[in-house]
């Protein structure tokens, strides 16, 4: 695997789209080809969410599909989740991988637990900080 140091991070309010009619801005993380910088690799796209408890929603994990096999989508979750134990905040995600591909069961092997049979899991980076019916809640949102 080639250098993948160029790593991009995007607030909202520098990465925004036309939703609608209305400007919605999204955090993204990238990794970028550090020869052409044009070229993404891998890259997640998140929103942060302040109620009922503060988490972080990761809505796409994409990664080129001719970078496929190297790696680019595990090192772009690692910086999400390193995010994640960074603030302290709780993660949710909905899995798209289907059952044929390489990488079905990666996010419970990078320790996010499933809530439910559509997918939906949920990363903690502090265990047992919030109290079960606050943890409820959650999971109930999402679920």
């Amino acid at each position: 695997m080639e250098n993948i140091s160029n790593i991009i991070y995007k607030k909202p309010e520098d990465n925004l789209e036309e939703i609608r009619g209305k400007k919605v801005g999204s955090h993204e993380i990238t990794i970028v080809d550090p020869d052409n910088p044009e070229n993404w690799r891998s890259k997640v796209n998140f929103e942060y969410v302040s109620r009922p408890l503060p988490h972080y929603y990761l809505h796409t994990l994409d990664t080129d599909l001719a970078e496929r096999g190297q790696r680019y989508a595990s090192k772009v979750m690692d910086e999400f989740e390193a995010l994640l134990h960074k603030t302290k905040r709780l993660g949710f995600l909905e899995d798209g991988i289907e059952l044929n591909d390489p990488a079905y069961g990666m996010y419970e092997r990078r320790g996010w637990r499933k809530l439910d049979e559509h997918g939906i899991y949920m990363f903690d980076p502090r265990p047992g900080h919030y109290s079960e019916p606050a943890m409820q809640e959650m999971i109930n949102r999402y679920t």
